[in-house]
């Protein structure tokens, strides 16, 4: 009997203030956790707010820039201030077809009198076009419209998030070159040209035109989001549905047609310039070239610098490397024709002639089968002739001007920036 009393004592219940206490500990712990869960609540918003809105960013910017680009004529459009702003165009079959802002915020795309919601809710939609010459200074006559330029402000559905804007700009290229004409491209090689992952061609202020002298099926690919950004003509008496294949997400965005005559890839000769007096290795500091140089292997590195004084020409027998943030600088009045007989590579931020930004003073003469390979963002300003050759442009390097030769292959985001035949100038990134 006196164990049982002793258990007894030992499983008391709890008190009534320690009950109260325990509550209110809960109540402090709970007013310092919700305000957390709160924050955390409204940051996972905010963030898929911000992911959709940069969703219906990318779709409208790619459709306004897909449809506006391909127009024949722009036939009405609000005032460049005009924030709620509205743009008619027709395309090449004369249906009339029109972008603006609905009742309900959204932004509505199709023929007149039958629009339907494209993406939104927008709190801006503008409009600004310009003709051929002048960038600057908005127009609103149809006739004169080359480029648009739009604007669009896409609502954040959190209330804690930030609303996204995106502009965009479209060149009018529909009719610009008649099927047939015997054009200028500033791309124009003899086979294959293949566009993909991310890879670009560019036109200079839409000018640009891109062919192949081959008449045979899937000579010209674009796929894996790839993209020609100009017209693409084929070889006389091919079909362009049968020469030029798109896949998946590849597009071309302006015309296609048939070259009236092969365009003249030239085979260019070696110099006579005596004995190589062998490897040339710039690895530091500032060189200056002033005179004819003819060596074996040609290679500028590790940030080194080699300015060109005078009109200079460079022969060389086996690789032309430049690597690792060299660059080939180009002086005042200065020009350089080059002859590389093996293969040329430009990689790890290499620049060459980027100081001029004029292609037309930098002449590559590419005389073997080796490819011209620019990657790893280098940078290239040039007029290229390599008819034996496949110019390859990948992981984000650029190459601006022109380029006559065998094969093109760009991927990886790589871009050309092509500049017609005849016209060239400097041109800024």
């Amino acid at each position: 009997m006196h164990y049982q009393n002793r258990t007894a004592r030992l499983c008391e219940a709890l008190t009534l203030v320690e009950m109260v206490i325990a509550l209110a500990i809960m109540a402090v712990v709970f007013a310092a956790v919700l305000p957390q869960f709160r924050a955390i609540q409204n940051s996972w918003d905010s963030k898929a707010g911000a992911a959709e809105a940069l969703q219906n960013g990318r779709v409208l910017m790619d459709h306004l820039y897909h449809n506006l680009s391909k127009a024949a004529q722009i036939t009405a459009v609000s005032d460049s201030a005009e924030t709620n702003g509205y743009i008619e165009f027709q395309d090449n079959a004369g249906a009339t077809f029109r972008y603006d802002i609905g009742e309900d915020s959204y932004v509505e795309f199709g023929p007149m009198g039958s629009l339907s919601e494209l993406a939104g809710p927008v709190s801006q939609l503008q409009f600004a076009c310009f003709d051929a010459c002048d960038l600057d200074t908005p127009i609103t006559d149809g006739n004169g419209i080359r480029s648009v330029k739009f604007t669009t402000t896409l609502l954040n559905p959190s209330a804690q998030g930030r609303d996204r804007t995106f502009t965009g700009r479209a060149y009018l290229r529909a009719n610009t070159i008649s099927f047939g004409a015997t054009v200028s491209p500033g791309v124009a090689v003899s086979d294959e040209i293949e566009v993909e992952v991310f890879g670009r061609i560019d036109g200079i202020s839409g000018d640009a035109a891109v062919s192949t002298n081959s008449t045979g099926n899937n000579k010209v690919e674009v796929k894996d989001s790839g993209v020609i950004d100009g017209d693409v003509f084929v070889g006389p008496g091919g079909d362009p549905d049968d020469v030029i294949k798109l896949w998946g997400w590849g597009q071309i965005t302006g015309s296609t047609g048939i070259l009236s005559q092969v365009v003249d890839i030239p085979v260019p000769a070696a110099p006579s310039m005596g004995s190589s007096i062998g490897d040339r290795t710039y690895s530091s500091g500032t060189t200056t070239i002033s005179s004819n140089l003819h060596c074996d292997k040609f290679t500028i590195r590790y940030s080194a610098k080699v300015q060109i004084n005078g009109n200079v020409i460079i022969l060389a027998e086996e690789e032309f490397t430049i690597e690792d943030w060299g660059q080939l600088r180009l002086m005042a009045e200065a020009t350089l024709t080059l002859y590389t007989k093996d293969k040329f590579e430009a990689r790890e931020f290499a620049e060459m002639n980027v100081n001029t930004a004029d292609p037309s003073r930098l002449m590559i003469n590419h005389l073997c089968g080796d490819p011209i390979e620019l990657k790893d963002s280098s940078r290239l300003y040039a007029t290229v002739v390599a008819p034996f050759a496949q110019l390859d442009i990948k992981d984000s390097a650029r190459f601006y001007g022109s380029f006559k030769g065998e094969d093109v292959r760009i991927r990886n985001s790589g871009r050309l920036y092509a500049v017609p035949s005849g016209t060239m100038q400097q041109v800024l990134p």
